[in-house]
């Protein structure tokens, strides 16, 4: 407040009348902040990212708020020296006290507002643009991967032959008019995009299925922060999503013979790459929490499409070959996590969710491999599966409750039933 005191000191002093229609100006803006702003958020009682967001969008009105607050600073001084004494309109004084004020300021905020450091958003760019095939094209939803690529690929020169195509611009009629002929040419963009499914789209109109079907031949697509959800679920039917690090690469059904094979030949998530963020100054509202949370979540991806691929060939000769390869790639990230969190890198409430998810998924592996390893008699085998499947099944009943899910309370009973048995020997578990 004492600093924008001063540029409206000699506003006050040399024009009174302008003095009055600045105020009046900036009250009617905050008035109409207010008001028209809380009436289009709508927002209940927002949590996490939204609160954080939203508490964001009031810097505007704060400016005005510090502008008036530095006025009535300054009347207050001109109040004081009538009353109090005349030294107090010495101009220095003023200036002193308002860099006083200032420097309180700084010193008590400093510390917590200090970014010198913060290179969170560089290091999720280095994690999965420069190791792009050329000339890819990367679908993006929300805020945080679109501006974060973007920036780099643009003003940090960071791989610029990659195309960042944001499916909410996507679905203007400008994006269609404007983008497509100049920033994204040479790429098909049939029209204007909408998340319908294909029977439901208007002529001029497309949605993910068909825009794959335009450019798949010619691009690796990717897309990061996930499929909008409202998007229909056409393209399901006609490519997979493998894990590409923290993004994923879209490839034809038709082409995949071996998963396991695809999926091993793209870059895996590596937590040593990533500092993550002191969870005491970057809370659950910040975009820094969500590029940690974000990155943990990676870890699992690849380990998890290993168990949908099982559970959709659980009559194939394959089975066992998915139910290994899910096993390796889902204890590479639990290694990662254990070791991240013994050298102090991640904070409980860092690893707790994904660590779950994870250990249910590794215990479930372990003990299908366990039955299938009992049928041809191999003990030692067995018993080795049984102690891992036992190890990640009560980790994962101890943290279930952090997964607020009313259908994993069944599981959590009949795993706990499990693990009470002393052995395990001549049950059979299957998918």
């Amino acid at each position: 407040m004492g600093f924008c005191s001063l540029p409206i000191y000699t506003i006050v002093t040399s024009a009174p009348q302008l003095f009055r229609t600045t105020v009046k100006v900036f009250l009617a803006m905050m008035g109409c902040y207010f008001v028209v702003f809380c009436s289009l958020a709508n927002i209940e009682n927002p949590v996490g990212l939204s609160r954080g967001v939203l508490e964001r969008f009031w810097m505007q009105p704060s400016i005005g708020l510090l502008i008036l607050g530095g006025i009535g600073l300054c009347k207050f001084i001109t109040f004081l020296s009538e009353k109090v004494h005349p030294i107090l309109k010495n101009k220095y004084l003023q200036l002193t006290l308002a860099i006083l004020i200032i420097s309180v300021q700084i010193k008590t905020n400093y510390t917590e507002n200090d970014e010198s450091d913060n290179w969170y958003a560089y290091h999720y760019a280095q994690s999965i643009l420069p190791h792009l095939p050329d000339n890819s094209i990367v679908l993006t939803g929300g805020d945080l991967p679109t501006n974060v690529f973007r920036y780099h690929t643009i003003c940090e020169q960071m791989r610029p032959d990659v195309r960042i195509m944001d499916m909410q611009f996507m679905a203007a009629d400008w994006f269609r008019d404007v983008l497509a002929p100049t920033t994204f040419a040479g790429i098909n963009v049939p029209g204007v995009y909408r998340p319908y499914e294909t029977s439901k789209l208007s002529k001029g109109q497309y949605n993910l299925k068909v825009f794959l079907d335009a450019n798949i031949d010619n691009y690796a697509i990717f897309v990061c922060n996930s499929v909008r959800r409202d998007e229909g679920s056409d393209y399901k039917n006609h490519y997979m999503q493998i894990p590409y690090r923290t993004c994923k690469r879209f490839v034809k059904k038709s082409d995949v013979v071996n998963p396991v094979e695809l999926v091993e030949t793209t870059p895996n998530t590596v937590l040593d790459e990533w500092p993550m963020p002191d969870i005491r100054i970057y809370e659950d509202r910040t975009w820094e929490h969500t590029l940690k949370v974000a990155y943990l979540n990676s870890l699992s991806e690849k380990g998890t499409l290993m168990w949908e691929e099982a559970v959709a060939n659980k009559n194939s000769n394959n089975l066992r070959y998915l139910l290994e390869h899910g096993a390796v790639l889902h204890g590479q990230g639990v290694t990662q996590i254990e070791t991240a969190i013994a050298e102090g890198r991640l904070e409980e409430d860092d690893w707790q969710y994904v660590y779950t998810i994870m250990a249910k998924n590794m215990g479930h592996f372990c003990m299908i491999l366990h039955t299938l390893e009992a049928a041809e008699g191999n003990e030692t085998r067995r018993l080795e599966l049984e102690e891992c499947g036992r190890k990640y099944w009560k980790i994962y009943v101890n943290w279930s409750e952090i997964l607020r899910n009313k259908e994993e309370e069944g599981l959590v009973k009949e795993l706990r039933r499990y693990l009470a048995m002393k052995s395990f020997k001549g049950l059979r578990f299957n998918i």
